[in-house]
């Protein structure tokens, strides 16, 4: 990932930890849904492309997540969504790469563990049954 697609995962990173926290036991669903974000994100090249032109007015951008993501997810994500495409992204696919890797793993761990630590979770499989797929949250 390059520097402005890095600087922009750090900020988001700031941005949705006290959302985290804030969440509680919410946090869970939160990351159910970002995950589900991240299907569309990775199923649609044309709506990432619109989500992370660089000539696209920041505010365009967000105006086009909140119509794309309202009632399909939490006003959290949808927030944290708009602020992601405001920032500026190396590549379109960067967006997805961001999301799917750090954001909706954050949601499974426990506030007081680190990422990383020895007891954190493990982002849930299908098969698991522990998380929906983007069919059932209704993204379409």
């Amino acid at each position: 990932m390059r520097a402005s697609s890095q600087a922009a995962l750090d900020r988001a990173r700031e941005r949705w930890e006290p959302v985290l926290r804030q969440a509680g036991e919410r946090a869970r669903t939160l990351g159910e849904q970002l995950f589900g974000v991240v299907d569309v994100l990775d199923s649609s090249v044309a709506l990432r492309r619109a989500l992370t032109e660089p000539s696209r007015a920041g505010e365009d951008k967000a105006g086009l997540t909140r119509d794309v993501f309202t009632g399909k997810a939490d006003a959290e994500v949808v927030d944290l969504l708009a602020g992601l495409v405001r920032e500026r992204w190396s590549e379109p696919r960067d967006l997805a790469d961001a999301s799917r890797s750090w954001l909706p793993t954050r949601c499974w761990l426990p506030p007081s563990r680190p990422a990383g630590s020895s007891r954190s979770r493990r982002r849930p499989t299908a098969s698991s049954g522990s998380w929906r797929s983007s069919a059932s949250c209704g993204w379409r």
